[in-house]
């Protein structure tokens, strides 16, 4: 009932969990309890519920889906092209290969991405060149498209130079599965963020509400358990948006930060990508101690109802 974990830990308790729950979510209510974590310390001020739990989980960026994310890959070498696409295609990014620097000229202007891999030693045109073309176009399409270096030389003199030939990021080759997917993920949060606000409204009014196949994707690997998800989110989502309310009232960044931090992953894990969307702007802007206004959560408010619509024309 409301108000029991509140009710316990005034007992002296260290946890509240509501029975049955998922095993996953009473062993990481122990290791929260224990501090086993660092990254569970910050609830150890008070008892542990289950939300505390989700929400103070460590997301670890190889278990992370960029469904729907679009990256011109530009690498001569085939073995290297195998090597990155192998990493991408698992974490849900759709390639376009480029064999040299024109080719991923053209392939630029002739279709959309989100983010480009530039590989800096390339014939025809060398990734130098092409990202100046590449750059100037954008100049011309008020675009914001980031390129990452790809190269073998790892000097910070190279670094220097990428840098200064208008790439945003610089990977070493070899690189890690993990290397190359946070550099995808940084330069992902920083276009968004930097976006003009035109564009940032035309990409989240062509999303669906609710990607199904997301959703049915974690039916089949959840089962049983999946019966549990959606009314746990439903719960959790109104909380957290009854805390952003009352956060923005006096301004707590850090507290509608990790609020909508939270959310974001939430809505990600669900298939709800326009509200994660959605999230993530308001989790940026309270990094950088921006105002928030009313009509920001209203939004978000509004755009959650239709989710939570959604989710229970899935469950029937």
């Amino acid at each position: 009932r409301k108000g029991d974990a509140k009710y316990f830990e005034q007992l002296g308790f260290s946890g509240y969990l509501i029975k049955p729950t998922l095993s996953d979510i009473l062993h990481d209510t122990l290791e929260c309890v224990l501090g086993e974590f660092d990254a569970h310390r910050s609830t150890a001020h008070h008892i542990i519920t289950k939300y505390d739990v989700i929400d103070s989980k460590d997301d670890s960026i190889l278990d992370k889906n960029f469904k729907g994310v679009r990256v011109l890959l530009a690498e001569d070498s085939l073995v290297n092209q195998k090597v990155a696409s192998s990493i991408l295609k698992k974490h849900g990014i759709d390639i376009t290969l480029a064999d040299n620097g024109q080719q991923a000229i053209d392939k630029f202007i002739e279709l959309e991405f989100d983010l480009v891999l530039m590989d800096c030693q390339m014939p025809e045109k060398d990734g130098f060149e092409a990202t100046a073309e590449i750059n100037l176009i954008q100049q011309q399409n008020n675009t914001q498209v980031p390129i990452i270096a790809l190269t073998a030389n790892a000097m910070e003199s190279d670094k220097e130079k990428c840098l200064s030939a208008g790439m945003h990021d610089f990977v070493a080759k070899p690189f890690s599965s993990e290397t190359l997917l946070n550099a995808i993920d940084n330069m992902l949060k920083k276009s968004i963020k930097q976006a003009p606000t035109s564009t940032l409204e035309t990409v989240k009014s062509g999303r669906q509400v609710l990607d199904i196949s997301v959703l049915a994707a974690l039916k089949n690997i959840m089962e049983e358990d999946f019966v549990e998800i959606i009314p746990a989110f439903i719960e959790s989502s109104k909380h957290i948006t009854s805390a952003l309310w009352q956060a923005q009232k006096t301004q707590q960044f850090d507290i509608m930060q990790r609020h909508a931090h939270s959310l974001k992953s939430s809505c990600a894990n669900l298939g709800a990508l326009q509200l994660s969307a959605m999230s993530k702007d308001l989790e940026e802007q309270c990094k950088q101690q921006i105002q928030v206004e009313l009509s920001q959560l209203q939004s978000i408010d509004e755009q959650l109802q239709q989710v939570i619509h959604k989710l229970n024309e899935f469950q029937t």
